[in-house]
């Protein structure tokens, strides 16, 4: 396994996909998502991108929201679950129940 060098934002391994790294097409970066998102940890293992924070998740009801583990293959994708999970993270509890339910309140959703 070849974790992504920093200071070039990509993998070395070159069996690991363009796709897999999003920027390769300009569009993201892993230093792009470390600083939006700094208590993430953010890494590449075996094919997937990782986003892993402390906590502990809970398993059911509104909470089970809030999650502690992120993963996808490409990197751009990993970026908009961190999004969602940002968004769900500042909800109130009763608008994360709502959301739980499938009602959210907000509008626009």
């Amino acid at each position: 396994m070849t974790m992504p060098d920093a200071s070039h934002d990509a993998p070395r391994d070159p069996a690991v996909p363009a796709r897999a790294i999003g920027a390769a097409v300009g569009q993201i970066t892993t230093a792009m998502i470390r600083q939006t998102f700094p208590h993430w940890r953010i890494f590449w293992q075996d094919g997937t991108w990782w986003a892993i924070r402390g906590g502990l998740e809970e398993q059911d009801g509104p909470r089970s929201l809030i999650r502690r583990v992120h993963a996808s293959a490409d990197l751009s994708v990993l970026a908009d679950k961190l999004c969602a999970q940002d968004w769900l993270d500042n909800l109130d509890d009763d608008a994360l129940a709502a959301v739980y339910r499938g009602n959210p309140t907000e509008p626009g959703l």
